[in-house]
């Protein structure tokens, strides 16, 4: 599921003329109405949409609204009776499909990012069991565009080689962060259970760049402080962070290249600027919400000790 957060700010008088023509739309046209103030909503996502109910008809109307369907009868159908529903105004970029799972001795979180329209896909930190990575890929049939290492760090790039290999996508990263992709330090490398294969990226990503795969398009944040060239990706509420920012912790800034207050002006100014619904993938451990770690967050957060 997506959870998204939307503020409701105008009413189209055209509404119901709307779901009158939107002929696959199996609500009544009155049964409509405009929550006038932000809702916590649930969404179902590419890959769940096979499982709704039968003649469920996944985003039936671009609105930018949130709007709560709700059926004029007595009993609950097997619909639900009251149900709460988005309708997104097509801006010509989609919502990514993601699917984030740890690989490595260090369960790095690798994430793929995927357009549910045309099926290319980003490859993000690939930091370990290649085979893995690329039998996810193949589970969703995913044509991979592009593999973007967050940062350097070994636990982050080790199947650089093997999947750029595999599937023919160039391979980008910051070039403060690039040296690392030819050699790392035994500080970096001693825990490591896999060769570490170096690899050469085929561009550099900086400040303000646009990264785009399919309908998809995120926008670069340089968010240094774990290392010198750390990026975070955003796009559409979702944000993928590397090492910058996780569940409630930050990122460690005693390696090489590190420092705490730039991680912390990275947080601060970059990530916390995006909105409170913005769901926050993560280097390592579960995924978040830029909400949740402006509030709950003891480094960075409203009560912060540090």
């Amino acid at each position: 599921m997506h959870v998204l957060s939307l503020t409701v700010t105008a009413l189209l008088a055209s509404l119901n003329d709307v779901f009158a023509r939107t002929t696959k739309c199996p609500y009544p046209t009155g049964a409509v109405k405009l929550l006038a103030k932000t809702s916590t909503i649930i969404v179902p996502s590419a890959s769940e949409e096979d499982k709704a109910p039968r003649g469920f008809p996944i985003g039936c109307v671009n609105l930018g609204f949130v709007i709560q369907l709700w059926t004029n009868k007595t009993e609950p159908s097997s619909l639900m009776a009251s149900m709460t529903w988005i309708a997104k105004e097509k801006m010509g970029t989609a919502t990514p499909h993601i699917k984030m799972f740890p690989v490595g001795m260090l369960e790095t979180n690798c994430v793929i990012a995927l357009c549910p329209e045309t099926r290319e896909a980003i490859v993000f930190d690939p930091g370990g069991d290649a085979p893995r990575i690329i039998a996810a890929i193949e589970q969703l049939n995913a044509k991979v565009k592009y593999i973007i290492d967050t940062h350097g760090h070994p636990d982050h790039v080790l199947a650089n080689q093997q999947v750029k290999e595999r599937t023919g996508a160039k391979l980008g990263i910051h070039p403060l962060d690039a040296p690392m992709l030819r050699s790392a330090g035994p500080e970096l490398t001693f825990w490591m259970t896999e060769p570490y294969q170096p690899a050469t990226p085929d561009f550099y990503l900086n400040e303000g760049d646009k990264i785009e795969m399919g309908k998809v398009s995120f926008d670069v944040l340089h968010t240094p402080g774990h290392t010198p060239g750390h990026i975070s990706l955003v796009t559409d509420e979702i944000a993928i962070v590397g090492d910058v920012l996780f569940f409630q912790g930050i990122g460690r800034t005693d390696f090489p290249g590190g420092s705490f207050q730039q991680l912390v002006q990275s947080i601060r100014t970059k990530l916390f600027t995006l909105s409170d619904s913005t769901k926050v993938y993560p280097g390592h451990g579960p995924a978040t919400t830029i909400g949740d770690e402006k509030e709950y967050n003891p480094f960075v957060g409203r009560h912060a000790y540090l």
